[in-house]
């Protein structure tokens, strides 16, 4: 069902101010007009159709909100309040020269599943419990995502 599309994950931390902020102003954006701006990952490899899902919760008990990346927007659209915080070594990779792409809630997908689930169904870290993604990674085993099995 994913096709070609790509499916990507990244932990918003209960713990970074910065991030929890910028996660909560997409979502109430996201909740008034089904459609909401983030920023491409460190490498700019998410394209137009593709599928990110943001890790939210306190350990244990996360949940993954789905979305799907609609278009791609010029740099000059980033949110001023956005943080620049350099998270590479290399100038280019600082948040600040990340593309903004818009994401919508409209697809097919759940708009919600379990972290736990998509975890053990993928086979991610099956040997560390608690273990989190760091940064925006691809998930490379997206045909077992279990929204996907539940789905045939």
């Amino acid at each position: 069902m994913l096709g070609a599309s790509k499916y990507y994950h990244v932990r918003i931390s209960p713990k970074s101010q910065n991030p929890k902020a910028d996660f909560s102003n997409f979502m109430n954006e996201m909740e008034i007009t089904n459609e909401a701006k983030w920023d491409k990952d460190h490498n700019g490899k998410m394209k137009i159709g593709d599928y990110i899902g943001f890790i939210v919760g306190k350990a244990g008990e996360e949940v993954v909100h789905i979305f799907k990346i609609k278009s791609e927007l010029p740099l000059d659209k980033r949110e001023s309040w956005w943080s620049e915080t350099a998270y590479a070594n290399n100038s280019t990779n600082t948040t600040k020269y990340r593309v903004p792409i818009l994401l919508t809630k409209d697809h097919k997908f759940p708009k919600t599943w379990e972290w736990l689930d998509i975890k053990k169904k993928v086979g991610i870290a099956p040997n560390f419990p608690t273990w989190m993604p760091r940064g925006t990674q691809l998930v490379a085993k997206k045909h077992l995502l279990p929204f996907l099995v539940e789905n045939k």
